[in-house]
């Protein structure tokens, strides 16, 4: 895979950001985009086009930037939204999972309670699977994902959570869970996905709307 080079610069809202792409081959299919330290970064095949790449940051360049002012938000430099729950910082440190941890900023953050965030996730993707009647176990991961709050891989037969929905409550993470559980029956966006989704939380839109808007509780 190549390393990350320059692609172009990118004007939002008057604002110029670079923007680095590197390429990964044929065999993949999919053009990904994220926003880090002040820049994008895109990932796409050997074969994408320059026109199809741009047309993608269009698309995502503005919701990659409202998430990480919400992610700034998520934490202030006297306490940090977990779970819903603004916590105090305690000298420094801060209760995840009844466990204490310091950090030197969100980056370490989420690397540092990670392994504890997916087995939180787990359980509850343990948990809408019997009530969906999802026989075939889904693996878990968490992720440093800024475009999407989860994915499901019909290839792999995982699902990849953001590790930023760490913020959010527990009623609206699940929201997540179930939504891309959904996928499970509908691989799409269609009236039948929504229909699924509905069937097993009537207050799917409440929630989500929630997220989008980056209320944590």
């Amino acid at each position: 895979m190549q390393k990350y080079s320059l692609f172009c610069y990118y004007e939002v809202e008057g604002k110029k950001y670079s923007v680095y792409i590197r390429y990964k081959g044929y065999k993949s299919s999919k053009i990904t985009y994220s926003f880090k330290d002040g820049a994008f970064y895109i990932s796409a095949p050997n074969y994408a086009s320059k026109l199809t790449i741009r047309g993608g940051l269009i698309v995502h360049a503005k919701i990659l930037l409202e998430r990480d002012k919400a992610k700034a938000k998520a934490c202030t430099n006297k306490g940090i939204h977990i779970l819903g729950e603004y916590q105090l910082f305690n000298d420094g440190f801060v209760k995840v999972f009844n466990k204490n941890f310091l950090f030197i900023n969100l980056v370490n953050f989420y690397e540092k309670v990670a392994p504890y965030f997916q087995k939180y996730l787990g359980e509850r993707v343990r948990y809408y699977e019997k009530v969906m009647n999802i026989t075939n176990p889904y693996t878990v991961k968490v992720r440093n994902k800024r475009s999407n709050f989860g994915v499901n891989s019909r290839r792999t037969h995982a699902i990849t959570f953001a590790d930023l929905l760490i913020h959010y409550s527990p009623e609206l993470i699940d929201a997540v869970v179930v939504h891309e559980l959904a996928h499970h029956f509908e691989f799409n966006h269609s009236r039948n996905f929504y229909n699924v989704v509905y069937r097993y939380m009537p207050d799917y839109d409440a929630r989500i709307k929630k997220i989008n808007k980056r209320i944590y509780k």
